[in-house]
């Protein structure tokens, strides 16, 4: 369960302009009761719905439900969901933590050494983590998976409010806090680090939802307008690419072409509005749908968009929305290397990896996102490893960013041209 913060301040940005399309409309999942969905989890073909005292499970992309048992009578919401080491894990506000491995009939309660308030999981490096409301990060025992330890080393009382958790293969990513604060782990180190999303404190700014694709990070956070950040250095450094108006909690999914964003806001009644952003650093944020409804999770299956919240599931085709298919199992196969050097003076090049023939496009960008050059146009590479080069002799000193685009996959790169 999300809280519901209700601001009523209209105030809209100029950081981003927002095209409006007609609003698409949703079908409930008649399958299911029709009780309030407090949170959903996507993985290896299997819907997870948390409802108040028990999982729903759609397999097939939810083609098929069943449900598991009740986690435990009189629980209000199971609020947090994973699957790790073929175990079911369930988390519910105050209550704790309860692990099932056999799909749900049973549940044992495994809540000892952690603080019970857990937000969201996520497994890293082999491991699973909880990030709580209150007392940080926690780390699953890797031996009997039935206790937590607390993983806060460099963690200050700044960071201890954490909603969100992510990762890709070189940082582990946990944000929430009140000021804009963030964490950051490199996958080579015991220690966060812990920063700030603009540079400075900014009082009032929470982080409810964080996502990646590839090498790029996005977080979603309000202070009574919403945002969203992206980094394309490993959660080190941040640029604005949405501001929305009045926003409470937000939330993000990943799709291989875009961005998706669902906010919550309060005009006399309650809102959730989703948008779409290509990943195209020229791209408009995309407002598709708005309805009636509180509090809310989110979910891509293989061809449709999920949203939970009260009164039940409900879901619309993904094809509904242009050129947008969800993430697949071949993304790990395509591979973008770091620009060297960078900083560069002059020229600087990108190693591309990849298990088969692929068309690539290329654009180069500056730092307010306006379309410098094609750095390459539909070419075609071959599998193995290509070098692409990119040429900056005739640019001024600045940061840029290069967008590729392989196979309808995304990727950005900063970088930062220092002429010789």
């Amino acid at each position: 369960m999300k809280p519901i913060l209700l601001f009523i301040s209209c105030l809209l940005s100029a950081v981003c302009v927002f095209s409006q399309s007609t609003s698409l409309q949703w079908t409930r999942e008649e399958k299911l009761p029709s009780s309030d969905i407090f949170t959903l989890f996507y993985y290896r073909d299997t819907l997870y719905a948390g409802g108040s005292d028990k999982i729903y499970i759609g397999r097939y992309g939810g083609q098929t439900w069943d449900s598991t048992a009740i986690v435990l009578p009189n629980l209000y919401s199971i609020d947090a969901i994973t699957e790790f080491n073929n175990e079911l894990y369930a988390a519910s506000y105050s209550t704790g933590v309860f692990k099932s491995n056999d799909v749900g009939k049973h549940w044992q309660n495994i809540t000892g050494g952690l603080f019970p308030y857990v937000s969201k999981f996520y497994e890293w490096k082999g491991n699973l983590y909880a990030a709580t409301l209150g007392e940080g990060i926690y780390k699953l025992d890797s031996a009997t998976h039935n206790t937590w330890t607390a993983f806060n080393n460099g963690v200050s009382l700044l960071s201890y409010n954490l909603y969100t958790i992510t990762g890709n293969s070189n940082t582990l990513l946990a944000a929430g806090g009140a000021n804009g604060n963030y964490l950051r782990l490199p996958a080579s180190s015991t220690q966060w680090e812990e920063d700030l999303l603009e540079g400075t404190l900014r009082p009032g700014l929470w982080t409810y939802d964080a996502t990646n694709s590839n090498d790029s990070f996005f977080v979603a956070s309000s202070d009574g307008r919403g945002y969203v950040f992206m980094s394309t250095d490993d959660a080190h450094n941040w640029q604005n690419i949405g501001t929305f108006p009045s926003s409470g909690f937000l939330s993000l999914l990943n799709s291989q072409q875009a961005i998706l964003l669902a906010r919550y806001y309060f005009n006399g009644i309650n809102n959730i509005e989703f948008y779409y952003r290509y990943k195209n650093l020229k791209s408009p944020w995309v407002s598709f749908s708005i309805v009636q409804n509180y509090d809310f999770a989110v979910a891509i299956t293989g061809d449709r968009l999920w949203y939970g919240g009260g009164g039940g599931l409900y879901y619309m085709p993904l094809s509904n929305l242009p050129g947008i298919t969800p993430v697949n199992n071949t993304d790990s196969l395509f591979l973008a290397g770091p620009v060297y050097p960078n900083p560069a003076a002059g020229q600087c090049h990108i190693d591309i990896t990849l298990p088969g023939p692929q068309q690539l496009n290329a654009d180069l960008y500056d730092a307010a996102g306006k379309h410098i050059s094609i750095i390459a146009d539909h070419q075609t590479l071959h599998n193995g490893n290509t070098t692409l080069n990119i040429d900056l002799q005739q640019l001024a000193a600045g940061m840029y960013f290069l967008h590729l685009m392989i196979n309808g996959q995304s990727f950005t790169k900063k970088i930062i041209h220092i002429p010789g």
